[in-house]
């Protein structure tokens, strides 16, 4: 195994989760004009993509206007085995947003079954360029995702709840 992938597989944990659903959490809401965030389910999506390479490797330098549906016109295979990973991952998921409610960076709406984030900002200072990559990965994906219906994200990234 390579070193790269030796290295992204540590930073593979459940405080890194926490903040790269935190980032995701933020975007969605600020793109959403404020008015929702995203729903507890779309976090199940999150660390089954920022956590994989291939994914974060050709995401997080597109743009934000339009960069998903570029991305997955270009490589359709990024998103390939998505549904999968994200049942492997579901508890890890789930400790994480456990620990970024626990450190006062999410909560969630019990009505509407939608996260929102406790805090608007926060360290910005990362010392290793892959978590800097998961992070970025994350936010961009919360836009992406406050863009597009239930039902299209399900069609395009081929995932059921």
């Amino acid at each position: 195994m390579m070193k790269s992938n030796i290295e992204y597989e540590i930073v593979q944990n459940s405080a890194l989760g926490a903040l790269a659903i935190w980032e995701f959490t933020k975007e969605y809401h600020n793109n959403a004009n404020k008015t929702k965030g995203p729903l507890l389910l779309l976090s199940l999506l999150v660390l089954p993509i920022v956590f994989n390479k291939n994914a974060v490797d050709s995401l997080h330098n597109r743009h934000k206007s339009g960069g998903l549906l570029k991305a997955l016109s270009e490589e359709s295979t990024i998103f390939l085995g998505l549904q999968e990973r994200m049942e492997q991952m579901c508890n890890q998921t789930f400790e994480s947003i456990n620990i970024a409610f626990s450190a006062g960076l999410l909560t969630i709406n019990n009505e509407t079954a939608e996260l929102l984030s406790m805090r608007t900002s926060g360290s910005k200072k990362y010392n290793n360029d892959q978590v800097k990559d998961i992070l970025i990965t994350s936010k961009k994906l919360g836009y992406w995702l406050s863009e597009l219906s239930l039902m299209q994200i399900c069609k395009l990234l081929k995932v059921r709840f």
